[in-house]
Protein backbone atom coordinates (compact mmCIF):
# COMPACT_ATOMS: atom_id res chain seq x y z
CA UNK A 1 0.00 0.00 0.00
CA UNK A 2 1.46 3.33 -0.90
CA UNK A 3 1.32 6.02 1.92
CA UNK A 4 1.18 9.85 1.27
CA UNK A 5 3.52 12.32 1.57
CA UNK A 6 2.98 15.64 3.55
CA UNK A 7 5.06 18.61 3.23
CA UNK A 8 5.18 20.98 6.79
CA UNK A 9 6.37 24.00 6.00
CA UNK A 10 7.29 25.47 8.81
CA UNK A 11 10.39 27.89 10.47
CA UNK A 12 9.19 26.49 13.87
CA UNK A 13 11.03 23.05 14.74
CA UNK A 14 8.59 22.47 17.45
CA UNK A 15 5.70 23.24 15.75
CA UNK A 16 6.52 21.21 12.73
CA UNK A 17 7.56 17.92 14.87
CA UNK A 18 4.09 18.25 16.49
CA UNK A 19 2.65 18.61 13.02
CA UNK A 20 4.58 15.69 11.78
CA UNK A 21 3.19 13.45 14.55
CA UNK A 22 -0.49 14.45 13.31
CA UNK A 23 0.32 13.26 9.97
CA UNK A 24 2.18 9.91 10.92
CA UNK A 25 -1.30 9.13 12.91
CA UNK A 26 -3.02 8.80 10.12
CA UNK A 27 -0.65 7.05 7.63
CA UNK A 28 1.01 9.74 6.35
CA UNK A 29 4.64 10.88 5.90
CA UNK A 30 5.49 14.09 7.04
CA UNK A 31 8.45 15.94 5.35
CA UNK A 32 9.84 19.01 7.31
CA UNK A 33 10.99 22.18 4.98
CA UNK A 34 12.35 25.32 6.10
CA UNK A 35 10.55 28.39 4.54
CA UNK A 36 13.40 28.77 2.24
CA UNK A 37 13.21 25.52 1.31
CA UNK A 38 9.57 25.66 0.01
CA UNK A 39 10.44 28.55 -2.24
CA UNK A 40 12.18 26.23 -4.49
CA UNK A 41 9.47 23.33 -4.30
CA UNK A 42 8.63 22.38 -7.68
CA UNK A 43 6.28 18.92 -7.21
CA UNK A 44 3.43 18.84 -4.48
CA UNK A 45 2.99 16.29 -2.31
CA UNK A 46 -0.77 14.56 -1.35
CA UNK A 47 -1.14 17.38 1.69
CA UNK A 48 0.68 20.75 1.76
CA UNK A 49 0.53 22.12 5.61
CA UNK A 50 2.19 25.92 5.73
CA UNK A 51 2.62 27.29 9.01
CA UNK A 52 1.64 31.00 8.10
CA UNK A 53 2.45 34.12 9.96
CA UNK A 54 0.42 36.82 8.65
CA UNK A 55 2.95 39.59 9.28
CA UNK A 56 5.36 37.57 7.05
CA UNK A 57 5.36 38.98 3.44
CA UNK A 58 7.64 36.58 1.66
CA UNK A 59 5.56 33.55 3.25
CA UNK A 60 2.39 34.78 1.54
CA UNK A 61 4.13 35.61 -1.80
CA UNK A 62 5.20 32.06 -2.08
CA UNK A 63 1.64 30.81 -1.39
CA UNK A 64 0.74 32.80 -4.21
CA UNK A 65 2.65 31.35 -6.14
CA UNK A 66 1.98 28.11 -5.36
CA UNK A 67 -1.62 29.70 -6.06
CA UNK A 68 -0.74 30.42 -9.09
CA UNK A 69 0.71 26.25 -9.62
CA UNK A 70 -2.87 25.21 -8.44
CA UNK A 71 -1.57 23.98 -5.33
CA UNK A 72 -4.59 25.36 -3.20
CA UNK A 73 -7.18 21.90 -3.08
CA UNK A 74 -4.40 20.20 -1.58
CA UNK A 75 -3.32 22.91 0.62
CA UNK A 76 -3.89 23.01 4.49
CA UNK A 77 -3.35 26.86 5.68
CA UNK A 78 -2.23 26.89 9.30
CA UNK A 79 -2.66 30.28 10.60
CA UNK A 80 -1.39 31.64 13.59
CA UNK A 81 -3.84 33.63 15.69
CA UNK A 82 -2.50 36.79 16.19
CA UNK A 83 -3.39 40.33 14.75
CA UNK A 84 -3.79 40.16 10.72
CA UNK A 85 -5.02 36.67 10.33
CA UNK A 86 -8.50 37.15 9.34
CA UNK A 87 -7.07 39.58 6.82
CA UNK A 88 -4.52 37.14 5.74
CA UNK A 89 -7.00 34.35 5.37
CA UNK A 90 -9.27 36.75 2.99
CA UNK A 91 -6.10 37.61 1.10
CA UNK A 92 -5.43 33.93 0.95
CA UNK A 93 -9.01 33.06 0.02
CA UNK A 94 -9.44 35.10 -3.41
CA UNK A 95 -6.20 33.08 -5.02
CA UNK A 96 -8.13 30.13 -4.27
CA UNK A 97 -7.32 28.72 -0.86
CA UNK A 98 -9.84 27.09 1.27
CA UNK A 99 -8.36 25.13 3.67
CA UNK A 100 -8.00 26.89 6.97
CA UNK A 101 -6.74 25.98 10.40
CA UNK A 102 -6.00 28.48 13.23
CA UNK A 103 -3.32 27.44 15.55
CA UNK A 104 -1.53 29.21 18.27
CA UNK A 105 2.44 27.75 19.40
CA UNK A 106 1.11 26.48 22.43
CA UNK A 107 -2.17 24.97 21.60
CA UNK A 108 -2.38 23.80 18.05
CA UNK A 109 -5.47 22.33 16.81
CA UNK A 110 -4.29 19.20 15.05
CA UNK A 111 -7.84 17.41 15.44
CA UNK A 112 -9.01 19.55 12.89
CA UNK A 113 -5.88 19.60 10.80
CA UNK A 114 -6.31 15.83 10.78
CA UNK A 115 -10.30 15.95 9.66
CA UNK A 116 -9.10 18.17 7.09
CA UNK A 117 -6.07 15.95 5.94
CA UNK A 118 -8.66 12.75 5.53
CA UNK A 119 -10.81 14.62 3.32
CA UNK A 120 -7.96 15.65 1.40
CA UNK A 121 -6.83 11.84 0.98
CA UNK A 122 -10.27 10.56 0.32
CA UNK A 123 -11.44 13.43 -1.53
CA UNK A 124 -8.49 12.71 -3.95
CA UNK A 125 -7.61 16.29 -4.11
CA UNK A 126 -3.88 15.85 -5.31
CA UNK A 127 -5.10 15.01 -9.06
CA UNK A 128 -6.64 18.79 -9.09
CA UNK A 129 -2.90 20.13 -9.79
CA UNK A 130 -1.94 17.72 -12.12
CA UNK A 131 -5.90 18.21 -13.89
CA UNK A 132 -5.23 21.89 -14.27
CA UNK A 133 -1.46 21.44 -15.80
CA UNK A 134 -2.97 18.98 -18.28
CA UNK A 135 -5.22 21.67 -19.36
CA UNK A 136 -2.97 24.36 -19.39
CA UNK A 137 -5.43 26.44 -17.13
CA UNK A 138 -5.45 27.71 -13.79
CA UNK A 139 -8.39 29.71 -13.49
CA UNK A 140 -10.01 29.60 -9.88
CA UNK A 141 -13.48 28.96 -11.18
CA UNK A 142 -12.36 25.77 -13.32
CA UNK A 143 -10.39 24.40 -10.37
CA UNK A 144 -13.28 25.09 -8.14
CA UNK A 145 -15.10 22.67 -11.16
CA UNK A 146 -12.07 20.50 -11.52
CA UNK A 147 -12.40 19.96 -7.44
CA UNK A 148 -15.71 18.72 -7.64
CA UNK A 149 -15.31 17.03 -10.71
CA UNK A 150 -12.73 14.42 -9.10
CA UNK A 151 -14.65 14.44 -5.94
CA UNK A 152 -18.09 13.01 -7.36
CA UNK A 153 -16.52 10.81 -10.36
CA UNK A 154 -16.97 7.51 -8.94
CA UNK A 155 -20.96 7.93 -8.35
CA UNK A 156 -21.40 10.60 -11.49
CA UNK A 157 -20.60 9.50 -15.13
CA UNK A 158 -21.79 12.38 -16.98
CA UNK A 159 -21.28 15.67 -17.83
CA UNK A 160 -24.51 17.07 -16.90
CA UNK A 161 -24.43 15.28 -13.63
CA UNK A 162 -21.47 17.73 -13.05
CA UNK A 163 -23.30 20.72 -13.92
CA UNK A 164 -25.96 19.95 -11.90
CA UNK A 165 -23.48 19.45 -8.93
CA UNK A 166 -22.23 22.76 -9.69
CA UNK A 167 -25.64 24.56 -8.45
CA UNK A 168 -26.25 24.78 -12.76
CA UNK A 169 -29.27 24.06 -14.58
CA UNK A 170 -27.79 22.73 -18.03
CA UNK A 171 -24.68 22.10 -19.41
CA UNK A 172 -24.90 24.90 -21.34
CA UNK A 173 -22.86 27.12 -18.79
CA UNK A 174 -20.20 24.88 -17.77
CA UNK A 175 -19.43 24.59 -21.39
CA UNK A 176 -19.22 28.44 -21.89
CA UNK A 177 -17.05 28.81 -18.14
CA UNK A 178 -14.65 26.68 -20.36
CA UNK A 179 -14.96 27.97 -23.39
CA UNK A 180 -14.13 31.65 -21.47
CA UNK A 181 -10.55 29.85 -20.38
CA UNK A 182 -9.79 28.24 -23.24
CA UNK A 183 -10.44 24.83 -22.60
CA UNK A 184 -12.24 22.48 -24.87
CA UNK A 185 -15.01 20.21 -24.33
CA UNK A 186 -15.84 19.23 -20.77
CA UNK A 187 -17.93 16.48 -20.89
CA UNK A 188 -13.92 14.59 -22.84
CA UNK A 189 -12.04 16.18 -19.84
CA UNK A 190 -14.68 14.70 -17.41
CA UNK A 191 -14.54 10.80 -19.27
CA UNK A 192 -10.58 11.75 -18.04
CA UNK A 193 -11.16 12.35 -14.52
CA UNK A 194 -13.05 9.49 -14.29
CA UNK A 195 -10.44 7.36 -15.67
CA UNK A 196 -7.83 9.20 -13.21
CA UNK A 197 -9.65 8.10 -10.25
CA UNK A 198 -9.70 4.50 -11.34
CA UNK A 199 -5.99 4.78 -12.50
CA UNK A 200 -4.99 6.37 -8.98
CA UNK A 201 -7.50 4.19 -6.80
CA UNK A 202 -5.46 1.06 -8.64
CA UNK A 203 -2.16 2.49 -7.87
CA UNK A 204 -2.78 2.62 -4.32
CA UNK A 205 -4.24 -0.73 -3.52
CA UNK A 206 -1.52 -4.05 -1.98
CA UNK A 207 -2.67 -5.57 -5.27
CA UNK A 208 -4.29 -4.39 -8.62
CA UNK A 209 -8.22 -4.51 -8.42
CA UNK A 210 -9.48 -6.88 -11.26
CA UNK A 211 -11.28 -4.93 -14.32
CA UNK A 212 -14.54 -5.79 -13.00
CA UNK A 213 -13.83 -4.80 -9.42
CA UNK A 214 -12.89 -1.37 -10.61
CA UNK A 215 -16.29 -0.93 -13.32
CA UNK A 216 -18.06 -1.65 -10.29
CA UNK A 217 -16.32 0.83 -7.79
CA UNK A 218 -16.69 3.28 -10.76
CA UNK A 219 -19.58 2.97 -11.96
CA UNK A 220 -18.83 1.55 -15.65
CA UNK A 221 -21.29 -1.17 -16.00
CA UNK A 222 -18.72 -3.76 -16.41
CA UNK A 223 -14.92 -4.76 -16.98
CA UNK A 224 -15.32 -5.24 -20.97
CA UNK A 225 -17.20 -1.55 -20.64
CA UNK A 226 -14.61 -0.35 -18.56
CA UNK A 227 -11.81 -1.75 -20.92
CA UNK A 228 -13.57 0.01 -23.90
CA UNK A 229 -13.87 3.35 -23.09
CA UNK A 230 -10.44 3.14 -21.40
CA UNK A 231 -9.11 2.37 -24.98
CA UNK A 232 -11.81 4.85 -26.57
CA UNK A 233 -10.70 7.90 -24.59
CA UNK A 234 -7.22 7.26 -23.93
CA UNK A 235 -5.78 5.07 -26.85
CA UNK A 236 -4.60 2.71 -24.51
CA UNK A 237 -5.82 -0.75 -23.52
CA UNK A 238 -6.87 -0.72 -19.19
CA UNK A 239 -3.70 -3.09 -18.40
CA UNK A 240 -1.04 -0.82 -19.48
CA UNK A 241 -3.08 2.30 -18.31
CA UNK A 242 -3.24 0.81 -15.06
CA UNK A 243 0.63 0.59 -15.26
CA UNK A 244 0.93 4.51 -15.68
CA UNK A 245 2.19 6.46 -12.66
CA UNK A 246 -0.42 9.15 -12.63
CA UNK A 247 1.70 12.06 -13.61
CA UNK A 248 2.33 10.00 -16.57
CA UNK A 249 -1.21 9.59 -16.67
CA UNK A 250 -2.21 13.37 -17.02
CA UNK A 251 1.14 13.78 -19.50
CA UNK A 252 -0.95 11.36 -22.02
CA UNK A 253 -4.68 13.28 -21.04
CA UNK A 254 -2.58 16.66 -22.06
CA UNK A 255 -1.47 15.26 -25.25
CA UNK A 256 -4.44 13.51 -26.29
CA UNK A 257 -6.43 16.32 -25.64
CA UNK A 258 -4.67 18.84 -27.65
CA UNK A 259 -4.85 16.38 -30.66
CA UNK A 260 -8.89 16.78 -30.56
CA UNK A 261 -10.65 18.81 -32.60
Amino acid sequence: MVRYQAFIVSDDLAWSERTARACAEIGMIPEHLSWSEASTVESPPAVLTPDVDPAQVGELLILERWARRVWCPICIVSLRAMKGASECQSRLQAVGYRNFVYTASDAPDFAEFQSQARRLLEERCWLVPLAARALGCSHPAVVEALSLAVVIAPEAQTVDRWAREMGLRSRRPLEELFAACHVRNPARVFQWLRLARVVDFAAHQPKRPTRDELATRFGFGSGDYLGKRAKAITGRALGPLLSLRIDSFFELMAMRLSLEP
